[in-house]
């Protein structure tokens, strides 16, 4: 599965639906993630945005630190649209701009050859599909 990341904040962070411009996402601080620091690089590239901030702002480890940090209004994060489809259907996130990029790698669901007749592994397997059809992003 391919990765589509989305810039998303609370929606007590922003007085608009959405920032139009990509370049009003620097008016925010911007949250970062530890193992992946040039997201928001590849992010204001992608849009030929040019700045010195895209490293600027507090840094988190994990996803679920940085999506309760975007929850509790520190400020936008950047992040994969799959891991946040409950925060953004409940409106505990919103997108901050309607824009989107694709990550530079992608999901892989891998299992030992002996264990293709679990009944677990073919389940999820199943449930893989199901959700991967049904998935679109915004």
């Amino acid at each position: 599965m391919d990765e589509q990341l989305v810039a998303v904040c609370s929606p007590n962070l922003q007085s608009k639906p959405t920032l139009s411009k990509s370049e009003e996402i620097l008016d925010h601080a911007l949250i970062q993630h530890t193992t992946r620091p040039y997201l928001w690089k590849e992010w204001f590239q992608n849009f030929d945005i040019k700045t010195n901030k895209s490293a600027v702002g507090p840094r988190f480890e994990y996803y679920a630190h940085i999506i309760q940090a975007a929850i509790a209004g520190i400020g936008i994060a950047l992040l994969p649209e799959f891991l946040i489809q409950e925060e953004l259907k409940t409106k505990k996130l919103i997108l901050a701009n309607n824009n989107s990029i694709k990550g530079n790698g992608s999901y892989y669901f891998a299992y030992p050859y002996e264990q293709e007749e679990n009944p677990a592994v073919i389940s999820f397997s199943n449930w893989l599909k199901v959700n991967r059809k049904t998935h679109k992003p915004n």
